[in-house]
């Protein structure tokens, strides 16, 4: 029977990404939507990181440079002016950290579904 063996592989990626989805609420409310965005970007390197750990990818030069590029770029238009409303409230660090750890987890069900497609 092939349920159990889909189960194992589709299981953990599904779940990750229900707490995934969870988190982004819980930090949604807490950060101004520029702020929500320029964070979200750090999913990128999340994928990046983890297919290096756990897959052994490595990145040429030129991709590492425009992570680098990316990262800066989204960083640089944000002048903090809303978060500080935010930070008042004490919402700001629980919404980093909620989508931090959902950006987190997006690295790693990249993983997941990877090795899951390819039958490890």
């Amino acid at each position: 029977d092939r349920w159990p063996s889909v189960v194992m592989r589709a299981g953990p990626p599904a779940v990750l990404f229900a707490l995934q989805n969870f988190l982004l609420q819980v930090a949604y409310p807490r950060l101004d939507s520029l702020l929500f965005n320029l964070v979200g970007q750090t999913k990128v390197l999340f994928v990046a990181l983890s297919g290096r750990l756990f897959l052994g990818k490595r990145l040429s030069s030129l991709q590492l440079l425009a992570l680098g590029m990316l990262t800066a770029a989204a960083f640089a238009t944000y002048d903090g002016s809303e978060a500080k409303a935010s930070s008042r409230s004490g919402g700001l660090r629980a919404g980093l950290l909620a989508q931090s750890a959902a950006n987190l987890m997006s690295g790693l069900n990249a993983v997941l579904v990877e090795v899951a497609l390819r039958g490890r």
